[in-house]
């Protein structure tokens, strides 16, 4: 079942850490993120379902999440659309993030006054995006986007196909997140992931 609250406050955390956060920037930190959870814990974060695109893993539900938003920023394409159900074309991300478009994409800022309420993440995944933040915030998109081709779970997949979880208990920890030295008890993730499929 995805998580849709720790979605919301994990993008808020992504979007208020760094200084530039664009589109695909964001879809690659949000695949690590739930990856290294797995490998790590045996559990993803968000629990999105990643496909093996161009650009690497993409999280299907986050980016159609994300869409609604971009399409609404650019066109206002959602007044094409009748709709007796105006919740429809809602975004979850609505009232949280928003999106300015300038030369190179789509800028991912966090709304002013928006309810911060990092509670629902847990210690271990609020450490996790920190990690995240540090190691990438001044990598450009193009240079996480062709790390993630070099890595098991994008490799081990055919062109748009669902990448599956388990792969990612083949990605080098060390060479994702350096500064994580704590010990990796692979057995056990790859339990607990087993206990929850």
């Amino acid at each position: 079942m995805l998580e849709l609250e720790k979605i919301k406050q994990a993008t808020l955390y992504l979007s208020s850490s760094m200084e530039q956060l664009y589109f695909t920037k964001y879809l690659k930190l949000v695949y690590y993120l739930d990856f290294l959870s797995v490998l790590e814990t045996g559990k993803p974060v968000t629990n999105d379902t990643y496909y093996r695109l161009s650009l690497g893993p993409v999280p299907t539900f986050i980016k159609d999440q994300m869409n609604l938003l971009r399409v609404d920023c650019k066109t206002q394409e959602k007044e094409l659309f009748s709709s007796k159900d105006d919740n429809l074309f809602m975004s979850i991300f609505d009232g949280t993030i928003s999106f300015t478009s300038d030369r190179i994409g789509f800028l991912i800022t966090p709304v002013i006054n928006v309810d911060v309420n990092f509670n629902c993440l847990s210690d271990y995944e609020k450490k996790l995006l920190e990690d995240i933040v540090e190691e990438f915030k001044e990598k450009t998109a193009k240079d996480i986007v062709d790390q993630t081709h070099q890595e098991a779970p994008y490799l081990q997949t055919s062109p748009n196909d669902v990448i599956d979880y388990k792969l990612a208990f083949y990605l080098d920890r060390n060479k994702i997140l350096p500064k994580r030295t704590y010990p990796l008890n692979i057995e056990v993730s790859q339990m607990e992931y087993s206990e929850r499929m």
